[in-house]
């Protein structure tokens, strides 16, 4: 069985991370802060932060279930979350897996109400697995 990439929320924007960390209490995945790094081929340092969170406890491998579990999560804190979304630009990259056929995924009324409430953008991604990445992502 291959790895599943599981979604994520980013806020995106000039903020301080460490402040976003204060006001959701949440342990962020990664942060990116102004004035970091930027990729390999840009021409300066990073000029906007982000701050990512991908719950480490959802272990299902259905987009729709992984996007419930995201959402329920967060809002537990549905009115912070949401002013920041508007204020950062706050996002779900979003992750589905095809490999041979497609599998179809969907959201329930109650995810996307939930989703709306958030004030989160989605951002969608089909990755496609091949037979070979799948045997050497076992190996590892």
């Amino acid at each position: 069985m291959s790895q599943v990439l599981h979604p994520y929320f980013c806020l995106s924007g000039k903020f301080d991370p460490n402040e976003i960390t204060r006001l959701l209490e949440i342990q962020p995945s990664r942060v990116k802060r102004i004035g970091d790094p930027g990729p390999p081929d840009a021409i300066g340092p990073r000029l906007g932060a982000e701050w990512c969170w991908q719950p480490e406890d959802d272990d299902s491998d259905h987009v729709g279930d992984q996007l419930a579990y995201l959402a329920g999560a967060l809002s537990l804190k549905r009115e912070r979350v949401a002013d920041l979304s508007k204020k950062f630009f706050g996002t779900f990259h979003v992750y589905n897996q095809v490999s041979g056929i497609n599998r179809d995924w969907f959201l329930s009324a109650d995810t996307l109400r939930r989703i709306a409430d958030l004030h989160v953008d989605i951002e969608c991604e089909n990755i496609r697995v091949t037979q070979d990445e799948e045997v050497r992502n076992d190996v590892r």
